[in-house]
């Protein structure tokens, strides 16, 4: 998880921090960091519509990020980092030319890295070849996204070529089928996105032995926890329950793709969906609404903890 949030300057001292702090101030620093993330993007939207014009704004969030640095002595990397690279952003990108080497056999240039980073890591032969199997489901999904976008660039509901009421049919289903695929790009871009958070989390495996999560968010509810202050018995029964929640987020993940290779594999026969095929997404909507309902569960539970402390 080298680069966990989305402003650029936060992910630089991160990857500092991780040098130098320990996992237990890592799991506190990750906390704060994710919340001066939220305070950089609305900061950089506020000057993008012309608001703080007195830069009472970039002041506060400026000197939050300097205490956040002081807290865990990391002042020294401060001057470096604010002036270079305020409010730039980290995306990823999806376009990218074939970059496949001996070393890495992906096509993306950020998951061909990452790869790279994984075979200096000192994972078994086992691991790697475990690893590499979700390496290339990452791809698959980014090859999907790309599908798709083109196909939507391709679509011009808007060319009215006459003005008979068929053309006119045509052009209604064509914007129908764009907004469809347009709200389906937007679900993988934001699934990609989430995926390639775990693959950095499984890639950081071996140089934090006791890195316990591969999932990201249940690994933002472990650093929320171990900042509340819990008894020992709280925190490892805390810490058993999100093992738990994991595992219930990769059944989800399972039944999410089940889903879409039933899917796939009707639209290969040119058939209508099945009962057994409803009765799968259902199965899977019905779950991922458990999931959503555990995570704010844990969430609720920290923040009562926090407000007790209070």
């Amino acid at each position: 998880m080298n680069n966990p949030f989305r402003v650029k300057k936060v992910n630089l001292l991160w990857q500092k921090a991780r040098k130098r702090l320990t996992n237990d101030m890592l799991a506190n620093l990750y906390a704060d960091l994710k919340e001066q993330d939220g305070d950089e993007l609305t900061l950089k939207k506020l000057k993008v519509e012309g608001f703080d014009e007195t830069g009472e704004k970039q002041a506060a969030v400026r000197t939050k990020f300097r205490n956040i640095m002081a807290r865990y002595n990391l002042e020294d990397h401060f001057d470096a980092l604010h002036p270079e690279f305020q409010d730039q952003t980290n995306t990823v990108h999806f376009k990218t030319p074939n970059y496949k080497t001996p070393e890495s056999p992906f096509l993306d240039k950020k998951l061909g890295k990452l790869w790279k980073k994984a075979l200096d890591s000192g994972f078994t032969d086992g691991e790697l070849e475990d690893l590499k199997k979700e390496f290339l489901h990452h791809q698959d999904k980014v090859e999907e996204y790309e599908q798709l976008k083109n196909e939507i660039d391709q679509l011009n509901p808007n060319e009215i070529k006459d003005n008979s009421i068929e053309q006119f049919k045509s052009l209604e289903d064509e914007r129908k089928l764009m907004k469809t695929k347009v709200v389906s790009l937007k679900e993988k871009n934001k699934e990609i996105h989430y995926q390639y958070d775990r693959l950095q989390l499984l890639t950081k495996k071996s140089a934090e032995k006791d890195l316990e999560f591969s999932e990201p968010k249940v690994y933002d509810l472990w650093a929320e926890a171990k900042r509340v202050n819990f008894t020992k018995d709280e925190l490892e029964s805390f810490r058993e329950e999100l093992l738990h929640f994991e595992h219930k987020i990769r059944k989800h993940e399972y039944l999410k793709n089940e889903v879409k290779h039933s899917a796939q594999n009707l639209m290969n026969k040119n058939k209508e969906p099945s009962h057994e095929h409803k009765k799968l997404e259902e199965k899977a909507e019905e779950y991922g609404r458990k999931v959503k309902k555990w995570n704010q569960e844990f969430k609720y539970r920290i923040n009562k903890a926090i407000h007790t402390e209070l």
